[in-house]
């Protein structure tokens, strides 16, 4: 990166030594217009290395983001499995290394990450608040995307105050509509879960068998949650 840039502005300073010469021993005309295009060229050779300089700082903190990602997983892991202290210390940790990766594109991993211990600590509200800071930075074509809002229905769904668990409820009820929705298996088998879980046994095998019927139509790769759907839709039946 750094050869490549420099080779363009030493062509790019060449060109305006170039030109000045031409413009220094030129008639009065080319003075005047070659005056107009010194200056942008000049203003295009400083555009050129700013734009250079900004692509470098842009890989430079994403290489960085990745390093830093790392460590925050592996301390992200290792709080799953520790003490309600250890996991508050990691927590602390860990919102300080996803501020400081805020700008990088892997900003949304860092706080879903930190969303998921903070809800295993028992903040439910906390952790959606966090997702919701975390969807806004993540992109409409992030495969993570699906995936974060039904995250975030089911921990609000497991809140204690009422109208947040019936915002998670008809939020992953949409999710689990929406055919556009790339990850719907994932929705429509927590709908079920949750309809199974109040005795609604017919909205559940509702839910159930779109799922199912879903992949047929759709032809794609078994879903991972086929298997758990067949099981409960045997006990149903």
């Amino acid at each position: 990166m750094a050869l490549h840039q420099s080779g363009i502005v030493t062509v790019l300073r060449d060109a305006v030594e170039g030109l000045y010469h031409e413009v220094a021993t030129g008639s009065s005309r080319a003075m005047r217009y070659g005056k107009f295009a010194l200056i942008a060229l000049t203003a295009f050779a400083g555009m050129g290395a700013g734009y250079m300089g900004y692509r470098w700082y842009v890989s430079h903190r994403e290489e960085q983001a990745q390093y830093a990602f790392a460590a925050f997983m592996k301390t992200y892991y290792q709080a799953l499995h520790g003490s309600a202290d250890e996991r508050t210390q990691a927590l602390l940790g860990m919102k300080v290394v996803a501020e400081q990766n805020a700008s990088s594109y892997l900003s949304p991993y860092f706080i879903a990450a930190q969303a998921d211990l903070t809800a295993r600590d028992g903040r439910k509200e906390e952790a959606v608040t966090l997702l919701d800071k975390a969807l806004v930075k993540t992109h409409a074509q992030d495969p993570l995307l699906p995936m974060l809002r039904t995250k975030q229905a089911l921990i609000m769904m497991d809140c204690a105050n009422e109208a947040i668990q019936k915002q998670g409820l008809a939020r992953l009820a949409a999710l689990a509509k929406d055919t556009n929705n790339k990850q719907r298996d994932v929705a429509l088998y927590y709908l079920g879960e949750y309809e199974w879980a109040h005795d609604h046994l017919d909205a559940a095998q509702g839910a159930w068998q779109e799922l199912m019927a879903m992949q047929r139509q759709e032809q794609v790769a078994p879903s991972a949650w086929v298997q758990l759907v067949e099981d409960r839709l045997t006990q149903i039946s």
